[in-house]
C-alpha cells in the first residue's frame, strides 16, 4: 500500500508540473495577433488572446524610436484582463509602478529601464476596452 501511495503521489506531482509548465509556456510564448487593425511593428507587449485591435498608431520620437498606442476590445471581464496584463508586464521585465481601480476602470503604470508602459482597462457594456501606450526612453547626450 505504501508503494502504491508513493506512485500515486509521484504521478500527481508529475501531472502538476506538466500542467504548470504548459500554463507557464502559454503565458511566456503568447504570440497572439489580434484581428482588426495591424499592430505596430515590434509592439513590446502581448495582446490578450481573444481580443480585437480597433486602433493602432506608431509615432517617431527620434533616435529611431517610436511611441506606440494600441486599443483593443475583448469580451473577457475586466478582472481577467487585469490579471493577464499584471502577469504579462512582469514577464516582459517591467515594474508595476501604479495599479489603480476607480469605479471599475483600471489604470496600470509600468516602468522598465528603457520604457514606460501605460495600460488602461475600461468596462463598457459586456466588453473590456484596453488602451496600451508604449513610450520608450530617449537617450540624452551632453
Amino acid at each position: 500500500m505504501s508503494i502504491l501511495r508513493r506512485l500515486s503521489f509521484v504521478s500527481l506531482v508529475a501531472l502538476v508540473l506538466t500542467v504548470s509548465g504548459v500554463s507557464l509556456t502559454a503565458c511566456t510564448s503568447n504570440n497572439y495577433k489580434p484581428p482588426g487593425v495591424a499592430l505596430p511593428e515590434k509592439f513590446p507587449i502581448n495582446c490578450i488572446p481573444g481580443s480585437e485591435c480597433t486602433r493602432a498608431d506608431s509615432t517617431p520620437i527620434g533616435q529611431d524610436k517610436y511611441r506606440q498606442i494600441v486599443v483593443l476590445k475583448t469580451f473577457d471581464d475586466t478582472e481577467k484582463v487585469h490579471e493577464f496584463y499584471k502577469t504579462e508586464v512582469v514577464m516582459k521585465g517591467y515594474r508595476l509602478n501604479a495599479d489603480n481601480n476607480r469605479r471599475g476602470a483600471i489604470s496600470m503604470e509600468c516602468l522598465s529601464d528603457t520604457a514606460k508602459l501605460d495600460i488602461h482597462l475600461e468596462p463598457v457594456a459586456n466588453m473590456t476596452i484596453i488602451s496600451i501606450s508604449y513610450d520608450p526612453k530617449l537617450e540624452y547626450t551632453k
